[in-house]
């Protein structure tokens, strides 16, 4: 009996610690409780879970973690308030729309799925920043190479893009077939994700495994917003690829008269 007291003091004594730690978002040591095995909806006095605090304080980086741990969201404390009623609370709406972002969208926290991924392929820059904040690491790639900013940068969202780059993302990342984030922003054909990319110094000679420039893919589709982008940034409408085509030879192959005529 003695024995079973004490383990219950040491898990709520771990618990209240999480609570605390999670009203502060010291991530390391949220990090370090998760990994211990406490308790995440062990309720303090006023039935409020570590969720409730992290919550509260508008904490989004640490609502993160308990989340992706399994914390429940829904869990009424003394006023009946849930986590999630104290996320559509909050008074700041930018801190709101992050809040709201992590708990309303369950496909975050699915066992196989890619919380960052996820979260820049529906365009949800809030929880992007979030979840980077939270520690997750901007240039982890997927199965083909790619990374959070190829997918960002084929999707078009400029926002995001900012927001991995100023977290330390790769902005010269190559995925398997060589292709960098401004590739596949050419390719999207988003004017304002290649001038984000351009802006923080993308490099405009960078080659794909086919010898292709981003100017050579974006004229190769047509696309002639990001064509004249890329041009009045100093692209070299003279390279060739390895077949020896310039991104004017294969605007012709592919029918794309105007653009073409762009790169006379």
């Amino acid at each position: 009996m003695r024995f079973a007291l004490c383990l219950w003091l040491v898990a709520a004594t771990h618990a209240s610690e999480l609570g605390q730690a999670s009203r502060a978002c010291d991530v390391s040591v949220v990090q370090r409780l998760i990994a211990s095995g406490v308790p995440l909806s062990e309720p303090d006095s006023r039935f409020n879970t570590p969720l409730h605090e992290a919550m509260a304080a508008g904490k989004a980086p640490c609502v993160y973690l308990l989340l992706k741990a399994g914390a429940n969201p829904y869990p009424p404390n003394r006023a009946g308030e849930t986590p999630h009623l104290l996320a559509r609370r909050y008074p700041d709406a930018a801190v709101r729309a992050e809040l709201l972002g992590l708990i309303e969208n369950p496909g975050l926290f699915q066992p196989a799925s890619d919380s960052l991924g996820f979260a820049v392929l529906r365009g949800l820059e809030p929880v992007v920043r979030a979840i980077l904040d939270a520690g997750a690491d901007p240039n982890a790639v997927d199965a083909t190479g790619r990374t959070a900013l190829h997918q960002a940068a084929l999707k078009g969202r400029p926002e995001i893009i900012r927001v991995l780059l100023d977290h330390g993302a790769d902005i010269e990342a190559e995925d398997r077939d060589g292709s960098r984030p401004l590739h596949d922003a050419a390719l999207g054909g988003d004017i304002a994700s290649v001038g984000v990319l351009i802006a923080h110094g993308a490099d405009l000679k960078a080659v794909t495994a086919n010898g292709e420039t981003a100017l050579h893919i974006a004229a190769s589709w047509g696309k002639s917003g990001v064509v004249r982008e890329l041009l009045e940034a100093g692209a070299n409408k003279n390279a060739r690829n390895r077949r020896g085509e310039t991104a004017r030879d294969l605007a012709l192959k592919n029918g794309q008269t105007d653009t073409a005529a762009m790169l006379r």
